[in-house]
């Protein structure tokens, strides 16, 4: 097993990045156009579901190549609630659930590749593995809308305890004179 990433899911907004990175990754790695839009139908089915019952879903994507199988599994861990496939069951051909020692769920989806089996160099698994680590343009602004909220409010309360303090205060300017 080949394990290409990580990504978590917390919102419609990473649902949305994460669905577009897994068809992009199975585009990637040979699957066909029907196959990659199964795959990211599946993944949004499920995170909406399993975004019903937790705050945030960890996806793990791997790819396994062995005498038995071969093909993309996406792996969610980390659920407190057993989980079961709705519409999407018809398009899995591999759906395991496993409780874990913590009393924590482990869910195996696995896509087998059909048409072509991809070459796996180093250089594809780790420009795959790149992909998935980089944070998309909307975690950027989400990060940024955050410190941003961070700055505001940290600014707010210095200007609180300056306004309130008894004793006089001075600053420096830029040129080094007292204000």
């Amino acid at each position: 097993m080949i394990e290409l990433g990580h990504t978590r899911v917390d919102s419609n907004i990473s649902l949305i990045e994460a669905r577009k990175k897994a068809r992009h990754i199975a585009l990637k790695l040979g699957c066909s156009e029907i196959k990659a839009a199964r795959i990211e139908a599946v993944l949004s089915e499920m995170i909406r579901q399993l975004l019903n019952d937790t705050n945030m879903v960890d996806c793990i994507i791997s790819v396994i190549k062995n005498q038995d199988k071969e093909g993309i599994n996406i792996a969610y861990d980390n659920l407190e609630v057993p989980f079961s496939l709705n519409c999407a069951e018809k398009y899995v051909n591999l759906f395991e659930i496993h409780e874990k020692p913590d009393g924590k769920y482990l869910i195996n989806v696995f896509f087998p590749f059909i048409t072509v089996e991809p070459d796996f160099c180093e250089s594809l698994v780790e420009e795959i593995r790149i992909e998935i680590e980089s944070p998309t343009r909307a975690e950027l602004l989400k990060e940024i809308e955050e410190k941003n909220k961070e700055l505001a409010s940290s600014r707010e309360f210095i200007e609180s305890v300056l306004e309130n303090l008894q004793a006089a205060v001075y600053a420096k300017d830029l040129n080094g004179k007292y204000t």
